[in-house]
């Protein structure tokens, strides 16, 4: 179903806007080269060949590799706590305030199946931070021109703001901004090639400007021209040689296997191999199983999905309890596809009963539900949840959708079809 390989594809990004759609994050991605800062867990995954003189100061490591590790936990309070004492600590260090600035786009990823009016307080924190952590590099480059790690800094950071503007659709500010954020990772390794974790924002940049699709392409590559085999072979080397960004690398090209190239293999493998480092790592069960998902791997979304649900149903962690309507898409409709409808009339049952009811994936819950009912012939109970789907907020055309299904039933191939339409 493209609904939840775009949502596997948003996690990973961790750039999306509740607004979004597939095209708009291949064109965020290939105008905005820098991965976010997320990714520094990635040293806690992989042991890295990088040389041991990158560094952005033991302290700010510490703090990264720390706050990150609640981040993927989707602990976000103690990730804020971590990240605001290092603020407090040095106020004058761009990383800092670029690892805030991660956290708030992390954060505000989770939730892009709500409306945007709905996170504007996030969101503006993230503007604030990302633009702050600019300021303070460039500062640190009038005092030092040469300062390896202020360029990278600097580029990731306007990395994550060229992305956040191609979401948003402001195609002049997100060219302005990624293409900044490709040079300045460029430099940064211009003049220390050791840092091999820019080859990741290089990578993305390179596949998903050969590979944006549609109007949105031309749009895009007016300014942008890219080579998707030099991209994965970028990606590749951040993933052998990287310090902090091994595991975005990873999540990305994740991405790209099951969008893109359909292997469905590689990507599962990488996926399991993700998930074994870090057995525990929520946000790594979460991608195996979309992974699997997208995969149209039917037992293997129940067999990972079902764990997940039994670990956290009750969950009283926000960040994970937040994800729960999600899986039990996910799952719901991998009943569908083994035909135990009964089954997954009870997964969207108890999606839509989870404790944020403003989510979109609930709209999705009332969607699915309803056409389950029409598989089974139960016209009467269907009618209610398309209309309940059609009168909330529009979530990837839940509403189109549920106006058809109120016209005429869906019938089982239809739904099929839609599931198996990646």
């Amino acid at each position: 179903m493209k609904t939840l390989l775009k949502s596997m594809v948003f996690l990973i990004f961790s750039l999306c806007l509740p607004t979004a759609r597939a095209a708009d994050v291949s064109t965020a991605a290939a105008l905005s080269p820098a991965v976010s800062t997320a990714a520094v867990a990635a040293s806690t995954v992989a042991v890295s060949t990088q040389p041991a003189g990158f560094t952005l100061g033991p302290e700010v490591d510490a703090a990264w590799l720390a706050g990150i590790r609640h981040m993927y936990a989707l602990e976000f309070g103690k990730a804020q706590t971590v990240f605001e004492n290092l603020i407090a600590d040095k106020p004058d260090e761009p990383a800092a305030s670029l690892a805030m600035a991660g956290l708030l786009w992390w954060r505000y990823s989770q939730d892009y199946d709500i409306p945007l009016r709905q996170a504007r307080e996030t969101a503006d924190a993230f503007e604030k931070y990302a633009n702050e952590a600019i300021d303070k590099s460039r500062s640190a480059l009038k005092k030092n021109g040469k300062d390896a790690n202020a360029w990278f800094v600097m580029g990731t950071a306007y990395g994550l703001l060229g992305r956040w503007y191609a979401v948003e659709r402001h195609w002049w500010k997100a060219y302005t901004h990624g293409t900044k954020g490709r040079k300045y990772l460029k430099k940064a390794l211009d003049l220390n090639p050791g840092i091999t974790d820019a080859y990741a924002g290089l990578g993305i940049f390179d596949y998903y400007a050969d590979t944006v699709p549609g109007a949105l392409k031309i749009a895009a590559l007016l300014f942008i021209h890219g080579d998707k085999k030099r991209g994965l072979e970028e990606l590749d080397r951040a993933i052998a040689g990287g310090k902090f960004f091994v595991t975005e690398a990873k999540l990305f090209k994740i991405a790209i296997l099951v969008q893109f190239e359909r292997d469905y293999k590689t990507a599962a493998a990488l996926a399991a191999e993700l998930r074994k480092s870090e057995p525990d790592n929520v946000f790594f069960r979460l991608s195996e199983l979309l992974t699997r998902f997208n995969s149209n791997d039917w037992d293997g979304t129940l067999d990972e999905g079902m764990k997940f649900i039994v670990d956290f149903a009750g969950t009283a962690n926000p960040g994970i309890a937040r994800q729960l309507a999600l899986v039990y898409v996910a799952v719901g409709d991998a009943y569908v596809m083994k035909k135990n409808y009964y089954a997954a009339l009870d997964m969207f049952t108890r999606g839509i009963g989870t404790a944020y009811p403003e989510k979109g994936w609930v709209t999705y819950c009332y969607l699915r539900r309803a056409q389950v009912y029409d598989i089974l012939d139960q016209r009467g109970k269907a009618g209610p949840d398309y209309k309940t789907a059609g009168e909330r907020e529009d979530f990837w055309s839940t509403a189109d959708d549920s106006a058809r299904g109120l016209k005429k039933p869906y019938t089982l191939e239809e739904v099929e079809k839609q599931l198996q339409s990646h």
